[in-house]
């Protein structure tokens, strides 16, 4: 019985049914909507709860076919085994209470991450995430001083404009007034998003000093308005001004040519440059896609883990590898012939 579930489980047919059906799920989440009707709501929910079904069954069919042990060694499985216990769970809940709980919503937000085994079978994919793992040391340290240029921009940031007048672009959502705000605006800023209109309203010269007592308080007034003459600063009225338009200027622009673009323009460079060297690996005679295979194409001949296989099974492994490995690519009717000649060049013992 194992046998014929590990046959079936292995199959190529299999993997692609399974990619099938995860499609079909994300397919089906993806068509629920705000103020849907009650039976569309409903038939979504059953359908993906057949779905969680069928998923199931192949984590438990794995498991009968590989063992738990070597089931739970390779890191999609436990991705896999993550994903479905937490389907089960929203399952579960949704079908016992009647309660319309966040966390419900949550829990089927990670259904969506099963569309991430997709790129297990999609070698672009594969590249492209595999060049960003190894990104990441590199990226930290950038990261890094990134964070501190944030943290420079930030703290100077508030001491000459967090008292700035609220304007167009600088409000109540976006300012300096602290150092929160001020990260989160320099961020938005990195974006390239209003940049400068923000710089703009941080060099306002006119109708800035805001009253803060008698009659006309929350009005703003020029800074050579006479009605200045003889009140105090920080008590009578608040400057709310540019320090400097020169210097504003100077600020918001440097900012953005060490943040906005060299550093995260830094940022892509190492992604790139990573992206080469994996490309390289990936040009070498023998890849490590070329040795994932064999090591695939051998499991399923020697199911006991003992490092052999009888020599009567050797031509059926290198049918089943892609060059330069194997002969899978050759055509039938030549096969045969280069079956022969590649071994003839091998030196094969045969154990047992």
């Amino acid at each position: 019985l194992r046998l014929a579930v590990f046959r079936v489980c292995t199959a190529p047919e299999f993997d692609a049914a399974v990619m099938a059906l995860i499609l079909v799920n994300v397919l089906v989440m993806s068509m629920s909507y705000a103020g849907e009707s009650a039976p569309w709501a409903d038939g979504l929910f059953w359908t993906n709860a057949v779905l969680t079904f069928v998923f199931t069954l192949e984590v438990i069919g794995k498991n009968v076919a590989l063992g738990p042990r070597a089931y739970l060694e390779d890191a999609w499985n436990r991705f896999d085994i993550s994903v479905v216990f937490l389907s089960i769970v929203g399952f579960v809940i949704t079908v016992s209470t009647t309660t319309k709980a966040s966390y419900l919503a949550l829990l089927r937000i990670f259904r969506v991450a099963r569309a991430f085994r997709l790129i297990k079978r999609a070698k672009g994919l594969r590249t492209l995430l595999h060049t960003l793992v190894f990104s990441l040391p590199a990226l930290r340290n950038v990261g890094s001083v990134l964070l501190l240029f944030f943290f420079i921009f930030a703290v100077m940031a508030m001491n000459l404009f967090g008292r700035i007048k609220m304007q167009d672009n600088v409000t109540r959502h976006a300012n300096f007034n602290d150092f929160p705000s001020a990260m989160l605006l320099l961020f938005r800023m990195a974006t390239g998003e209003s940049w400068n209109g923000i710089m703009h309203d941080c060099t306002i010269e006119r109708a800035c000093v805001e009253l803060i007592t008698g009659d006309l308080a929350g009005t703003f007034l020029d800074t050579d308005a006479a009605a200045l003459s003889g009140l105090v600063e920080e008590v009578d009225f608040v400057d709310r001004c540019t320090p400097s338009r020169v210097g504003t200027v100077a600020f918001f622009c440097i900012f953005e040519l060490l943040c906005a673009f060299v550093m995260l323009n830094l940022v892509i460079a190492v992604i790139l440059d990573n992206f080469g060297e994996y490309n390289k690996q990936e040009a070498l005679p023998v890849s490590e896609s070329d040795f994932g295979q064999f090591a695939y194409e051998w499991g399923k001949l020697d199911r006991f883990s003992s490092y052999y296989i009888q020599i009567t099974e050797f031509p059926t492994l290198l049918k089943r590898l892609n060059a330069p490995l194997g002969l899978k690519a050759i055509p039938s009717d030549l096969q045969r012939r280069a079956l022969s000649k590649f071994l003839l060049g091998c030196d094969v013992r045969n154990k047992g």
